[in-house]
């Protein structure tokens, strides 16, 4: 997956998402699992994660 990008759900409900450490799953180059937990809108793994606040 690349470029992720969540619009404004300001409103609607909020995201609470949990990010872990998948080294030890043994996936080939993925590093990080990404899971959505309040409304499981989206899971994935992935090898890098870089965040951006936009105002």
């Amino acid at each position: 997956m690349q470029d992720l990008k969540i619009g404004n759900l300001t409103g609607l409900f909020g995201l609470a998402f949990d990010i872990s450490d998948a080294s030890k799953d043994q996936l080939e180059g993925l590093r990080y699992k990404v899971d959505e937990y309040e409304n499981n809108i989206f899971s994935f793994y992935c090898r890098q994660i870089t965040f951006e606040v936009l105002l």
